[in-house]
């Protein structure tokens, strides 16, 4: 918690990222995590791109409300004009589907 300010206080880059100390890698952990989460949560299903569609609604519904409590309450209102933040939405949505789609088609097959 102590570090915390210390990577608030990096400047941020414009246009891409107001906070990149935090964001930057977070963009490589997100992937990564939301790959592994799909794969164990597809592995009892049976439509399996429906599934991850709706999964990956899940994981921008919790993400997008964590935003708006996190960066638009105790923050100023600056934060969703960035690319990473887009990005990471982007990435939540398409990650699970693109997963279940390859899942399902394998199983087809």
């Amino acid at each position: 918690m102590h570090i915390t300010p210390a990577l608030s206080a990096i400047p941020s880059i414009e246009y891409i990222s107001k906070m990149p100390a935090i964001g930057l890698p977070l963009l490589v952990v997100l992937p990564v995590l939301t790959i592994y989460l799909t794969k164990t949560y597809l592995k009892d299903t049976k439509d399996k791109a429906e599934e991850a569609k709706l999964l990956g609604i899940t994981f921008l519904s919790v993400n997008l409300a964590l935003d708006l409590a996190m960066y638009l309450t105790i923050y100023d209102n600056s934060y969703h004009p960035y690319l990473l933040i887009w990005i990471s939405y982007a990435l939540l949505l398409a990650i699970p589907y693109y997963i279940g789609k390859r899942i399902q088609s394998s199983e087809v097959a």
